[in-house]
């Protein structure tokens, strides 16, 4: 697995470079997977930092979720945008859909989640 691109993940970095002044701006480079161990729902989701949006959705989930894997990419909005248009058929709402064969298969493809290499 290649190093995660720390630097979207340094606050004094997006201010500096982008002029990041909130969360709402941040750059979305990432695209992450996780799904809810009780309702096996997945959520296909961008962000900026996806161990911090890990953290926030925890709330939001009645078991904690697992992330599954972490998509680095150059625009992260657009991926997501076209992952949620060719899973449509399985979304729940918003960004959370049912665990379908094809979407299991296209999981299945990625490169598992590493939390040791996102903690270094």
């Amino acid at each position: 697995m290649s190093k995660p691109r720390r630097k979207y993940l340094n606050n004094t970095y997006m201010k500096k470079v982008f002029g990041w002044k909130g969360e709402k701006e941040v750059p979305a480079p990432f695209v992450y997977v996780l799904q809810c161990p009780l309702t096996k729902r997945i959520k296909i989701g961008k962000s900026g930092n996806p161990l911090t949006r890990l953290v926030q959705i925890r709330s939001h989930c009645p078991a904690p979720p697992v992330m599954l894997a972490i998509i680095d990419g150059e625009d992260g909005d657009v991926l997501e945008s076209k992952l949620h248009d060719h899973f449509k058929s399985y979304r729940v709402h918003g960004e959370w859909f049912t665990p379908g064969p094809e979407l299991l298969a296209w999981i299945a493809s990625l490169e598992p989640f590493d939390e040791a290499a996102w903690a270094a």
